[in-house]
């Protein structure tokens, strides 16, 4: 179970995250801003397997982002900076 990758890392539109569970659950996904303001919030209910997720950022300003992903007992931060 865990983050696989997330791509690309300088975004301007969005970016997408590949992940794996090795069993069925609750995956949840929260976006930072540099101030650890949350400024997007994922949760997602997924069988076992591989997954693709494409997250749109045209919302968000300029700046360094950290998305925090969460299943299970596994945890990881990944750090992305997003321009305009």
């Amino acid at each position: 179970t865990g983050l696989i990758s997330l791509y690309p890392s300088l975004v301007s539109d969005g970016f997408t995250i590949s992940y794996g569970l090795a069993r069925p659950g609750v995956v949840l996904i929260d976006l930072y801003d540099g101030s650890g303001r949350r400024v997007k919030e994922i949760i997602r209910k997924e069988p076992s397997g591989y997954h693709r997720l494409s997250i749109k950022t045209e919302d968000l300003s300029s700046g360094i982002y950290f998305l925090r992903f969460k299943a299970g007992d596994y945890r990881r931060t990944e750090k992305l900076v997003v321009v305009r």
